[in-house]
């Protein structure tokens, strides 16, 4: 009798056909399926699996890739001789920035995505400093928003193991990222439809390329929309200094103020809450405010932020699974974008 497989569940925040890909993946690593054994038909694969053609034609295609399988025109698909071990034990780094914090929403996102899929996969992960050396049996690297000198100066210390960049986009690697001009694009069309025109930006030009990207795409963005009056304040990192809290209060308090900010981070729109009501700016009726992240607190805050949601989880999960591949597969290079989904709550209304 031929070989059966499971049924597969959703998993939160991990696409379907990668919950399927890493179920077949299992069965081949336990010998369900041995080197040179020719799979059930994708159609029957799909129906023992119990998801689409559509996503079980994805996840073989994905494992052929990968090296795990090798599809014959007309012969049907077959697990190929360095298939069955293509989930042995591995060890990757997660290089971080010295001043991150995974106590943070966006950082402890990241991280739950990444330890969710190393559990599932087998995969053992170390946390070191970005500008320090990683451990030498270390089989490929995550890098979490590094700069290119950055990531330059690691690459060097660490060899030439696959590496993926998080959140930065780099031509010496690969890479994943959020779509931080996109994301910038849909606040200003959601204030614009609410009838803004005098729009603020409070963002960092610190060294990691999330702010600068959201920075520099809110200002040529603005630029091709004549109609937009832009007022930036650009900040040295993910919250207000001392010397950046009165520039904003001035900013507040001009004659043409802005009728609505942009904050790049959700640290900065909390810092613009306290700050509009010092100033005496009730929010969204005197003031709108879109922010980034949409961590829990964000529905309880008075009033509850709109802001976008960026997939942080699926981010990290993705970039350990797709990192594992290029471990067993060198050849293989990730250049991958997500995209953020704006959540419209009551921080922004329509101007009166």
């Amino acid at each position: 009798m031929p070989p059966k497989l499971a049924a597969v569940h959703s998993r939160p925040g991990v696409a379907l056909y990668e919950v399927a890909k890493l179920h077949l993946r299992e069965a081949i690593a336990g010998g369900l399926f041995q080197p040179g054994q020719r799979l059930p038909s994708t159609q029957e694969l799909a129906k023992q699996l119990s998801v689409s053609l559509v996503t079980m034609h994805r996840a073989l295609k994905e494992l052929e890739e990968a090296g795990v399988l090798r599809r014959v025109q007309g012969n049907g698909t077959f697990v190929t001789e360095g298939g069955a071990g293509t989930l042995q034990k591995l060890r990757v780094s997660l290089a971080v920035q010295n001043t991150a914090s995974f106590a943070d929403y966006y950082h402890n996102r990241i991280l739950e995505g990444i330890t969710s899929a190393a559990r599932e996969s087998g995969v053992e992960v170390i946390i070191v400093p970005l500008n320090e050396t990683p451990p030498q049996r270390c089989d490929g690297h995550l890098l979490l928003n590094p700069t290119a000198a950055q990531a330059e100066r690691f690459l060097a210390r660490a060899g030439s193991k696959p590496s993926i960049a998080i959140g930065a986009q780099l031509t010496n690697m690969g890479w994943i990222d959020i779509d931080n001009n996109d994301m910038v694009i849909r606040a200003i069309n959601h204030l614009y439809m609410l009838g803004h025109r005098h729009i603020g930006f409070v963002g960092g030009d610190d060294e990691t390329s999330n702010s600068r990207d959201r920075y520099k795409a809110f200002a040529d963005h603005c630029a091709k929309w004549p109609e937009i009056t832009p007022c930036p304040l650009k900040t040295e990192s993910w919250q207000l200094t001392e010397k950046e809290v009165p520039k904003l209060q001035e900013i507040l308090q001009r004659k043409r103020r802005p009728t609505a900010i942009i904050a790049g981070g959700y640290y900065l729109a909390l810092e613009i809450y306290r700050v509009a009501a010092s100033a005496r700016l009730a929010i969204p009726t005197d003031l709108s405010l879109v922010g980034v992240d949409d961590p829990p607190s964000a529905g309880y805050l008075s009033p509850p932020l709109t802001t976008l949601r960026q997939p942080l989880s699926l981010t990290g999960q993705t970039a350990l699974l797709r990192l594992r591949e290029m471990v067993q597969n060198p050849g293989l290079r990730l250049r991958l974008v997500f995209q953020a989904e704006l959540i419209a709550r009551g921080s922004t209304a329509r101007l009166s």
